[in-house]
């Protein structure tokens, strides 16, 4: 498959909830790195959050978002997903157990042991490293990319998010964490697939189900599969869609079609 330019003009992709599958995120990106930006063409790519927990390699993924977006600078937008809030939350000074344990159970365990490994700290249990003590393990850049991940994104006709929102109101008014963990958007869109009155298009990931397939409707995406371990790569411009599946070495190009609920 040769570089994926489905549009001669500007290519808008949007990518979401990685996870840790640091092959899956590579698959991807050799097919739509490298970003352009000459000849008045800029090529752009929104990653709607979630990099982190479940997966086998948490660190990794950082390390290669990070080495991105020094290279694509604005033409690569990186969106907080609610579990690098779990993370920013569960490392706060003042952090409470509710807000440790809320990250450890959502897949903070597995990304806090990947982190511990990578600087030769193996625990067995990681649980036995105090919670105040968690924050010495993540390097510093790491920790610098997710203070610096957006809320969200608007770029012409649409808005990225990654959970959802509340259309009627300016996304400056609400708060990072409905915008992360809201599910409300995603069961009206579902219940209205005709009747959605917002102007723009919302592109959204976090609200995962076991259907094996994102969903589209004129004015609402929802992208995240990885429920389903595949990583969804869609450019707007276009409605074309590509998947990676968990341990391929292909794309998979996805005919996108209604779900009916």
């Amino acid at each position: 498959m040769s570089k994926w330019r489905p549009v001669p003009t500007d290519n808008l992709y949007a990518v979401s909830d990685i996870h840790g599958q640091l092959d899956q995120l590579q698959l991807i990106c050799s097919r739509i790195f490298p970003l352009r930006k000459s000849d008045g063409i800029k090529d752009r790519a929104v990653f709607l959050g979630d990099y982190i927990d479940r997966g086998p390699k948490s660190p990794e993924v950082v390390d290669f978002l990070i080495a991105a977006k020094k290279k694509y600078k604005d033409q690569l937008i990186l969106l907080c997903g609610n579990h690098e809030l779990m993370l920013l939350d569960a490392l706060k000074p003042s952090v409470n157990s509710d807000d440790y344990l809320m990250w450890m159970r959502n897949g903070g365990e597995s990304t806090l042991s990947q982190y511990l490994d990578r600087g030769n700290n193996h625990l067995d249990n990681p649980y036995e490293l105090m919670r105040n003590r968690v924050k010495d393990f993540i390097p510093k850049d790491h920790l610098d990319f997710f203070i610096s991940l957006l809320p969200y994104y608007e770029f012409e006709n649409y808005i990225f998010v990654h959970g959802g929102c509340n259309p009627a109101e300016p996304l400056n008014k609400q708060s990072i964490s409905q915008l992360v963990w809201d599910r409300d958007l995603f069961d009206f869109a579902k219940r209205n697939p005709n009747n959605l009155s917002w102007d723009k298009t919302i592109v959204t990931g976090h609200n995962g189900f076991e259907r094996d397939h994102p969903y589209i409707s004129q004015k609402f995406l929802m992208l995240d599969c990885s429920y389903n371990h595949k990583l969804i790569s869609i450019e707007l411009n276009s409605m074309e869609c590509f998947v990676a599946g968990k341990n391929k070495d292909k794309l998979v190009k996805l005919e996108l079609r209604p779900l009916v609920f």
